[in-house]
């Protein structure tokens, strides 16, 4: 994703995008903060962001607490929304918990996989997501990944 959306307070424009590409009237949105070490905060930020949007958040802990069925409860989703921070880490424990794989048959699946990148500011909203490889440039075109869902 390109920047902004509720971890950035910006503009809620990308955030609104993004829950606008499901095409439901309540899409199920699931929040990764593993980056951050599930940081409180972050999540909390998350909460109060999409509480007041039509759709139903919710979020996926490893750190604190035994995690649900990762896969399951991944699978059950219409967004998932990774929030960003130490990624080395966060790979590993993705790894650990299976979210990789897990990550993997939901891009499959034809779950939008969101990721708020301050370092892609430029990148326009219609070339931030995509369920297809990503090219060298790191940016598809999200009409692609739209028609490819059904």
């Amino acid at each position: 994703m390109g920047g902004g959306g509720f971890s950035d307070e910006a503009s809620p424009a990308l955030d609104d995008f993004v829950l606008a590409l499901p095409e439901k009237d309540r899409p199920r949105v699931c929040f990764l903060a593993q980056a951050t070490g599930d940081s409180d905060s972050y999540i909390i930020r998350f909460y109060e962001a999409f509480t007041a949007r039509s759709c139903d958040p919710s979020h996926l802990a490893l750190f604190r607490t035994p995690p649900p069925p990762v896969r399951e409860h991944l699978l059950t989703q219409d967004v998932v929304y990774v929030g960003g921070g130490n990624t080395a880490n966060m790979l590993a424990l993705w790894r650990l918990h299976g979210v990789d794989q897990a990550l993997r048959a939901a891009w499959e699946a034809g779950i939008i996989l969101a990721h708020p990148r301050r370092t892609t500011r430029a990148a326009p909203p219609e070339r931030a997501v995509s369920k297809e490889p990503v090219p060298p440039d790191g940016f598809v075109d999200a009409r692609d990944c739209r028609s490819q869902r059904n």
